[in-house]
């Protein structure tokens, strides 16, 4: 039996699509991958590397798709904690504060990559004139 895989591109995901089909006996015999956004250079070369796998791979797309769609105008990012992690006391230049705008950043590009709108650095633009930098 063959499986597809829709995963976001994790090192912790990656394993385990690994584990899954390798071996003599994998659990699928083929299996078609589609990341939910883009996958990091390390992540691949771990997938090429298991030369075990690489012939049980029939698909290895990005999909662009970090977001969910609420009605035909309109979608979520489904960060439930942006607003607290973004305004809380004391979070401006955190751990926290930063990864916060690197997830809303990355999501909200997949965005566009779906709608086939290439303003991701325009965005990053906007985002460092509205952080000072």
């Amino acid at each position: 039996m063959d499986a597809i895989y829709f995963i976001q591109p994790t090192k912790e995901n990656v394993v385990m699509f690994l584990s899954d089909m390798s071996g003599r006996v994998p659990l699928y015999k083929k299996a078609f991958v589609f990341f939910s956004s883009s996958v990091s250079k390390e992540l691949v070369n771990r997938i090429k590397n298991d030369t075990s796998v690489l012939p049980r791979i029939g698909a290895l797309r990005e999909m662009n798709l970090e977001y969910f769609a609420i009605d035909s105008q309109g979608f979520i990012t489904d960060n439930e904690r942006a607003l607290e992690d973004l305004f809380g006391e004391n979070v401006e230049n955190s751990r926290i504060y930063d990864a916060c705008l690197n997830t809303m950043a990355t999501r909200i590009s997949t965005v566009f990559a779906s709608l086939r709108v290439w303003i991701k650095s325009i965005f990053l633009a906007l985002l460092l004139l509205n952080l000072n930098i």
